[in-house]
């Protein structure tokens, strides 16, 4: 006589496996991460490269299994270039559910993308503004760009203790006047600290301007050694060109904010000679650099200019956090500050508990229309 199986002891232990199976077979949900920039109008080439870095960075996370399992899932929004367009795409990436945005490209949009942030208590993580508004403050913003009053002091010292430059013009965009102008003021006061001269500073509205010639000429009359020049690529290649046009012949500098290909594109031989500074040397040889432009140019089929570097790194180091806080925006600034030194690309980058960061700086030279490094700062204690 046969026995009947005890279902009542098998029931369970099959239950549990079935649904261990199905546990396998549903796929974690995707951690939304916001990313917001110009992508249309005059400085769309410095935004699509910030966008493209992030979201190379985000397919190498989710090729190597997420955040925990979780796919990174970036949501793109044009900030247009405008404070309209700024607060409207915060505003859009957070109704979706992001845990993050990193943005903007100019100082002026991260501050109104930041009041939309803060209010809505999302974090902003931001590679390129750094304006002092946002200095040593316990709020939702982090950055991996030094502060523009520490470019300016230390940019003024480079050029009054190395270049043969005692009388400086200044001129600046006020469309982006949260980065320009303390630029500008921390570089006159070093500079004139240092015992130089500023002959003249003046503006102008990159959006509204007409007429860059009747400006020149004002700017040249001071007789300067030198002209800064703070401004997008395209700007600064303009003021250079109209510049060489009368003939001046002294020593151009710009701003970090004027590193894409399109200064030399635009430039031409006006630009040859500038010097400028950014946060790293973006034909530097380390290898990871080099790996990573490989990886750009199979990706994209072109070459990566300082913003894809920072959208790389942004969306490393945003990964790395949300690896603390299982993917979750509860606990993410405190997490990302806690690292307190990430390895970028080129060089560590430095994270205070404000979310204030510090790197070494490179001054750059354009020689035969590509930046070459001619000189490194490296971060104050």
């Amino acid at each position: 006589m046969s026995r009947r199986p005890n279902y009542r002891i098998f029931l369970p232990v099959v239950l549990a496996f079935s649904l261990l199976l199905l546990q396998g077979c549903v796929k974690k949900q995707p951690i939304k991460v916001g990313v917001v920039a110009e992508l249309t109008g005059k400085q769309s080439e410095l935004g699509i490269n910030l966008r493209n870095g992030i979201q190379l960075a985000a397919e190498e996370i989710n090729a190597a299994g997420g955040v925990d399992g979780h796919p990174i899932k970036l949501v793109i929004k044009d900030d247009l270039g405008t404070p309209e367009g700024a607060s409207n795409a915060e505003n859009a990436v957070i109704d979706e559910g992001v845990v993050a945005v990193i943005g903007h490209l100019t100082s002026n949009q991260t501050v109104e993308g930041f009041k939309v942030t803060q209010t809505r208590g999302v974090l902003l993580f931001s590679g390129t503004a750094s304006s002092s508004f946002f200095n040593q403050k316990n709020d939702l913003f982090i950055r991996t760009e030094p502060s523009n009053e520490y470019f300016g002091q230390q940019f003024a010292k480079y050029i009054r203790k190395n270049q043969n430059v005692s009388k400086m013009a200044i001129i600046y965009d006020i469309d982006n006047d949260t980065y320009s102008a303390p630029l500008a003021e921390a570089f006159a006061n070093t500079f004139t600290n240092l015992g130089g001269s500023i002959t003249v500073q003046t503006s102008f509205s990159g959006s509204n301007t007409k007429d860059f010639a009747s400006i020149i000429t004002s700017l040249l009359i001071s007789k300067p050694d030198g002209v800064f020049i703070i401004a997008s690529p395209i700007n600064t290649a303009t003021i250079a060109q109209l510049i060489r046009l009368q003939g001046w012949e002294g020593q151009l500098f710009s701003a970090p904010w004027s590193q894409g290909q399109d200064l030399i594109n635009y430039g031409g031989d006006a630009v040859e000679g500038l010097l400028s500074l950014n946060a790293f040397f973006i034909n530097d040889s380390s290898p990871a650099l080099q790996e990573f432009k490989e990886k750009y140019q199979e990706r994209f089929a072109e070459e990566p200019v300082f913003t894809s570097v920072i959208g790389w790194e942004l969306m490393t180091f945003l990964a790395e956090a949300l690896e603390k806080t299982n993917g979750e925006s509860v606990g993410l600034p405190e997490a990302l500050i806690s690292i307190k030194t990430f390895h970028g690309l080129v060089g560590d980058i430095h994270m205070d508990e404000y979310g204030d960061s510090s790197r070494a700086l490179y001054i750059l030279k354009i020689k035969n229309h590509q930046f070459e490094s001619i000189y490194k700062i490296e971060p104050e204690e």
